[in-house]
């Protein structure tokens, strides 16, 4: 049976999964200092609800990939 989901190059699986700041800064390996640059470098996208800033694991892999 096909499907019509997206699958990503990352085990396969589709991450729906939104990350705060630390978080997704854990999950690079990188420090908040270096994950605001990316962002505000366009490099991530981040999304900002009540104040705070959120990023969506899926397009942290799609940038990943980009490089």
């Amino acid at each position: 049976m096909e499907t019509n989901q997206p699958t990503s190059n990352f085990g396969g699986r589709v991450s729906k999964k939104i990350l705060t700041r630390k978080e997704a800064a854990d999950f690079l390996s990188v420090s908040l200092t270096t994950l605001k640059a990316w962002t505000d470098q366009q490099l991530l996208i981040a999304y900002k609800l009540g104040g705070r800033v959120y990023y969506k694991e899926k397009e942290i892999l799609k940038a990943l990939k980009a490089f």
